[in-house]
């Protein structure tokens, strides 16, 4: 898929820094293009021959908030203030006024937010025993005490004694894998992961992670009256903010699934309108914007030589990484086994998106009114482009079903453990090692429109407009989308061993 500025946007304005915002949803004249439905026009405030300003401050504390989640358990006495909900600080101000009376003027807005918003967490991790290979207390359920003629201990199975049909395997005795078959990478990401704070062998790590976001906004805006007829005004905004979880404190380790990233934004405006003659004036406008959009968990960065300690000697994964940023691999566990947590991914949450849009344009428009008529005319460019990838360098993949009673239809139910497959190295075909290269796609728009809104008396009038609008397509330098299929340009190789279609087919 080509990435582009799209649906993102580059640059949302403080509240007190907006004059005006009007919605065209109906009967949009012709000077409006690239979208099917409505317009969204926003207009921000300027300065004046006076100096005025604002200053706020808002406060979301969870001290006067009602417990957040109450599935969650709760200790008489303990300090539950991060249970809540978000603890809130936003606040800033705008000032603006005259540089030189009557002729240049300023505005300029700033806003800052802090925020710490709770997440309830509840994930399954190995036990103390589990991770010495001792699954003699892994329980089926989470029975108080085992019912008559049961020890509730769930049984485990050799994966590399597999044989017959269905690949019949003998279980571990004492349910005890022996720790010469320990998997040594699997060893050192196990240390990577806090133990377990809750009883059980089922999510037995409840508790709550904090998202801290950090954003300030910014924008300055200066116009100028250069003359009676000539008025020009330039805008520049910006924001930043960067979003990040953090544990718990006290509990370690670098695959203790969080999420985080910077997200930015930059747009720079321009406007100059000429009056030519009391019936006709012109308007040049030209924009740039910059976004940046990208996974960044620091806390979880593993690094090369991170690569290295974890696979010592055998350097399989260089052809991987397209990006200097190395995190933990995804490690997925819990997924099609007894867990009452279908599924639980630790270390890298979700795809290491990567993007970078950006571009620029330029439009120029000349109004002239004649008699009833109000006609405009003009033109559009538009240049949009962006580096961009969704990394997914290594997922290790761990099921139940490798460690169940039999390899074809295993009974996962009663048998098996992810974490016993974990502790192995035996990895599951849903695990992949994939390199994605970053694309660079620039997409241009070319428009052009007249519109002529006619009154043809007091109660009825005409809006008549017509607009051209043609996008080439996204083009990729490197030739890596899929697009512009000639039909009509036969295959050599479908030529020379064309595939055998059903009768069926052939016959429709």
């Amino acid at each position: 898929m080509p990435l582009t500025s799209s649906y993102k946007t580059s640059y949302t304005p403080s509240i007190e820094a907006v004059q005006e915002v009007s919605f065209q949803k109906n009967a949009v004249d012709s000077e409006y293009g690239y979208s099917g439905g409505g317009i969204v026009t926003l207009n921000m405030k300027s300065g004046t021959n006076s100096y005025h300003g604002s200053v706020y401050y808002h406060n979301r504390n969870p001290a006067l908030n009602a417990f957040g989640d109450p599935t969650l358990p709760r200790t008489p006495g303990a300090d539950e203030t991060i249970f809540r909900g978000t603890n809130l600080k936003m606040y800033g101000g705008t000032i603006g006024g005259p540089v030189v009376k009557n002729k240049l003027f300023f505005f300029s807005s700033y806003e800052q937010w802090d925020d710490h918003r709770p997440i309830s967490v509840k994930i399954t991790l190995p036990t103390e025993l589990e991770r010495q290979g001792n699954f003699s207390q892994s329980r089926v359920g989470n029975y108080a005490t085992c019912p008559a003629g049961t020890t509730c201990a769930r049984p485990i199975y050799d994966p590399t004694t597999s044989t017959g049909t269905n690949g019949v395997r003998q279980q571990f005795a004492g349910n005890m894998i022996p720790i010469g078959s320990f998997d040594k990478t699997a060893l050192k990401l196990l240390a990577e992961l806090p133990l377990p704070n809750l009883p059980g062998n089922d999510l037995n790590w409840q508790g709550v992670k904090t998202e801290n976001v950090d954003y300030w906004n910014l924008s300055h805006r200066i116009d100028w009256n250069i003359n009676e007829k000539w008025k020009s005004f330039v805008r520049y905004g910006q924001f930043r903010a960067h979003l990040l979880e953090a544990p718990p404190d006290g509990t370690t380790g670098k695959l203790f699934p969080i999420t985080g990233s910077n997200r930015y934004g930059l747009n720079i405006a321009a406007d100059t309108v000429y009056t030519i003659n009391p019936k006709m004036a012109l308007n040049l406008r030209a924009n740039y914007h910059r976004i940046t959009d990208e996974a960044s968990v620091p806390t979880a960065l593993l690094g090369e030589e991170g690569l290295q300690n974890l696979w010592p000697n055998n350097p399989w994964y260089t052809s991987l990484y397209t990006n200097d940023t190395i995190y933990y691999p995804a490690v997925e566990v819990g997924a099609n086994n007894f867990s009452s947590n279908s599924n639980i991914r630790l270390g890298r949450t979700g795809r290491e998106f990567w993007q970078h849009p950006q571009g620029w344009g330029g439009s120029a428009r000349l109004n002239w009114y004649a008699g009833n008529h109000q006609i405009k005319f003009g033109g559009e460019l538009r240049v949009d482009k962006g580096k961009g990838a969704r990394f997914e360098p290594i997922n290790l993949d761990f099921r139940a079903q490798l460690t169940a009673n039999q390899n074809t239809n295993g009974n996962v139910n009663t048998s098996g453990s992810e974490w016993a497959t974990f502790l192995l190295g035996a990895l599951d075909n849903q695990s992949s090692g994939r390199r994605t290269p970053v694309q660079e796609v620039v997409n241009k728009g070319y428009a052009s429109y007249i519109q002529d809104d006619f009154k043809l008396n007091d109660r009825l009038t005409f809006n008549l407009g017509l607009r051209w609008e043609y996008e080439p397509g996204p083009v990729d330098a490197q030739n890596r989308l899929s697009q512009r299929l000639d039909l009509t340009n036969p295959i050599p190789e479908f030529q020379a061993t064309p595939p055998n279609m059903p009768a069926q087919v052939l016959d429709l």
